[in-house]
């Protein structure tokens, strides 16, 4: 067996799930900032209704990569 298998199979639960979330947590973080700084710049320099339409296309968007990050780490 290799090292990554001997480690998941003798870790503890706990210790692994902080291990292995913490790139999808970075992930869904940098995300989340990307869509804020681009809120306030469409907010700032275009007008409402670009920012409402972000606004209403947010959650879809984290939804959409919350989805990969969880097929693609876990």
């Amino acid at each position: 067996m290799n090292k990554r298998s001997n480690e998941i199979l003798n870790e503890k639960m706990s210790k692994l799930l902080i291990k292995f979330s913490i790139p999808a947590i970075m992930g869904m973080m940098a995300i989340g900032l990307y869509q804020f700084v681009d809120a306030i710049f469409v907010g700032k320099w275009i007008n409402l209704y670009a920012l409402g339409a972000i606004s209403i296309v947010m959650p879809i968007t984290l939804i959409n990569s919350s989805s990969a990050l969880l097929v693609g780490i876990g």
